[in-house]
C-alpha cells in the first residue's frame, strides 16, 4: 500500500502503520507538492493549482494519477472492510480496466448536460471514486484544465468537483461498477445482528459510526 499524505501524517502514524505494513510507501505532502510543480507548470495549469490548493480531495486526481501512468487502485481512508472483498480481488486480477464503486445517488457537483457538453460524450452514471481502479495515461490534462476552469466560471465552486472531473474523464468509456449493496456508499448505522456489507464507505453523516464503532467492528471481524 501507498499512503498519500494530506499534510496530517506524523511520526506516530508512520510507526503504527509500519507494524502492520512493513513495506508501505508514503508520498509525503512536500514530495507531492514538488512533483506536482515539476509536472504541471503553474502558468500553463492555473486552474489545477487553484483547485488543488483549495480542496484536498482534488489531489486524488493530481497527486495520485498525475504523477503516474500505472494502473492504480485508489481506496479512500474512510472505507472499512468487514469481510473478504472477493469481487474486488477478482476485478484486480483481470486484465487492467476501469472500475469504481456505485454511488447511492449521483453526485458530480454540476449539471450533467453542461458537463457532457464539455466532455463531448455521455458521463457514466453514479460513479463513486472511494474505490477506483484507473490509469493516469487516460487523462488529457489540458482538457481537464479547461473543464475545471469552465465549471467554476459558469457554476461556481462545487465540493464534488473531483468526482465530477473523474466522471468527465471517463465519459464514453467502459466503467465497471461494483455491487452497490456489498460495497456500500453512505451506510446507515447497522441494527443489532444486522448483516454488514463487505465494504462500507463512510461519507458525510455516516462518519460518526465509522469513527466511533466501525473500525472496532472491522478489527473484531478480522480477528485482531
Amino acid at each position: 500500500p501507498v499512503i498519500v499524505d494530506d499534510g496530517s501524517f506524523d511520526g506516530e502514524a508512520r510507526n503504527n502503520l509500519l507494524k502492520t505494513f512493513p513495506n508501505f510507501g508514503l508520498w509525503e505532502k512536500g514530495e507531492c507538492d514538488l512533483v506536482f510543480s515539476q509536472m504541471f507548470p503553474a502558468k500553463k495549469y492555473p486552474n489545477l493549482y487553484n483547485w488543488r490548493d483549495r480542496q484536498i480531495l482534488f489531489r486524488k486526481l493530481t497527486d495520485v494519477y498525475g504523477r503516474s501512468k500505472e494502473w492504480r487502485l485508489l481506496l479512500d481512508s474512510d472505507i472499512l472492510f468487514f469481510s473478504r472483498p472477493k469481487e474486488l480481488e477478482d476485478l484486480i486480477s483481470e486484465t487492467p480496466g476501469i472500475f469504481s464503486q456505485k454511488d447511492c445517488w449521483e453526485s458530480y457537483g454540476y449539471p450533467r448536460p453542461f458537463m457532457e457538453s464539455l466532455a463531448g460524450a455521455k458521463l457514466p452514471e453514479a460513479i463513486n471514486i472511494g474505490i477506483l481502479n484507473f490509469s493516469g495515461k487516460i487523462i488529457d490534462w489540458e482538457k481537464v484544465e479547461h473543464w475545471v476552469g469552465e465549471l467554476e466560471r459558469c457554476y461556481g465552486r462545487a465540493y464534488n468537483i473531483t468526482q465530477g472531473t473523474f466522471a468527465m474523464i471517463l465519459a464514453g468509456k467502459e466503467v465497471k461498477k461494483m455491487d452497490r449493496e456489498k460495497y456500500k456508499v453512505y451506510p446507515r448505522n447497522p441494527k443489532k445482528d444486522e448483516p454488514l456489507p463487505v465494504c462500507g464507505h463512510y461519507v458525510a453523516d455516516s462518519k460518526p459510526w465509522y469513527f466511533g464503532q466501525g473500525w472496532k467492528k472491522a478489527l473484531e471481524l478480522a480477528g485482531v
